[in-house]
């Protein structure tokens, strides 16, 4: 008999730790598991990619605006997921993101029950959103959610190599582009996807556009939202670059679209396994990124772009050299990036490896 999974996670909405845990939730049930899903907050966008076979549990910690009434919905939360694991067998826990992985400890601790927990760590560091490493959440993840019973699930060669975990049990499963790719004509114009916040480094970004000989017919369309909209949607007005930078809110498709633009550009300060990058590899268009996470890897041997620095300067020159491409070249990367996921990302190769750990951990 299978084992019975619980996959927690801060929530539903769209992001890439997210849409990598319904992933994980729908491929474990389609393979037999007993799947239960936890979102810690309300539902959200992604609520209606679960498949029927998986059981979803909202908490709706989120929408509590006093922070007692929310401390002691958490707690609420954590007592009624305790109920819940009492009636299940042979138990597996997969965490997702710092605070999943905090109920998640708290739910072994308050149980008799054998329960394995899968830490999943989706990033390079414990971090604020605007990029410095939190050290508060980095010693309560040291010192109290993980343990020598626990098992650490790193997305990344660098969120393995700097979180620098002793005597813990601990392994990287990279993760899989889940988009599917639509085919559609290729434009002049490039893409972000993702969360509009600092560590991103939008600013930079947009400034690096504004550099642009203004004969370039080159736009920048940005996907997604997050507290730094406002402030970047003003840069883009102070330097009247309304017709360069388009911002096109949530699209819960994009990831299926890319091939409408000629690359997807990723300026961010730290990452780990960019989702959007393997999923613009997947689409057959150029990576640009920058060398945060495990971008460096993924890009070699002319599989991307990589911008060598964060300024607006050097995210210029990655822009430019993607104009200066030849349609030969251009092909070639294409190829290059497509032919590397063909060969070492594959949905099944990467559930399989999911589902080796989850029985024999």
């Amino acid at each position: 008999m299978n084992k019975s999974i619980l996959i927690i996670c801060t929530s539903l909405n769209l992001g890439g730790s997210e849409r990598q845990a319904v992933w994980l939730a729908n491929q474990l049930s389609e393979k037999g598991f007993d799947v239960i899903y936890v979102s810690l907050k309300e539902p959200g966008i992604l609520s209606n990619k679960i498949s029927p076979n998986v059981t979803v549990k909202n908490f709706e910690i989120g929408r509590q605006r006093n922070r007692m009434f929310k401390i002691i919905k958490f707690c609420n939360g954590v007592l009624n997921l305790r109920k819940i694991v009492k009636e299940m067998n042979e138990i597996v826990i997969i965490s997702f993101l710092f605070h999943s992985n905090l109920v998640g400890k708290l739910v072994k601790i308050l149980t008799s029950q054998k329960i394995k927990h899968v830490i999943a760590f989706r990033s390079d560091r414990l971090s604020k959103r605007d990029s410095n490493i939190n050290r508060f959440r980095t010693t309560i993840f040291k010192r109290f959610i993980v343990d020598s019973r626990s098992l650490v699930v790193f997305n990344s060669n660098s969120g393995f190599n700097n979180m620098k975990l002793k005597k813990v049990k601990q392994k990287i499963i990279y993760n899989a582009p889940i988009n599917s790719p639509i085919n559609l004509p290729m434009s002049n114009n490039i893409a972000y996807v993702g969360r509009l916040d600092k560590l991103k480094n939008l600013q930079n970004l947009i400034l690096a556009i504004a550099l642009l000989p203004i004969e370039s017919a080159l736009k920048l369309h940005i996907y997604g939202s997050g507290p730094e909209r406002e402030a970047l949607k003003d840069l883009v007005f102070q330097e009247k670059l309304e017709s360069k930078v388009i911002f096109k809110g949530i699209d819960e498709s994009i990831s299926n679209k890319l091939q409408s633009y000629k690359a997807v550009v990723l300026t961010s300060t730290h990452e780990a396994f960019s989702n959007i990058l393997i999923e613009t590899m997947n689409s057959s268009r150029i990576p640009i990124s920058t060398l945060a996470g495990d971008a460096e890897e993924l890009l070699s041997n002319n599989r991307g772009i990589l911008i060598d620095g964060y300024s607006p300067d050097k995210i210029y020159e990655a822009i430019i050299k993607l104009e200066n491409l030849s349609n030969e070249d251009l092909k070639k990367i294409q190829q290059n990036a497509k032919t590397f996921v063909n060969n070492n990302l594959t949905e099944n190769l990467i559930i399989d490896q999911w589902i080796e750990t989850v029985r024999h951990f």
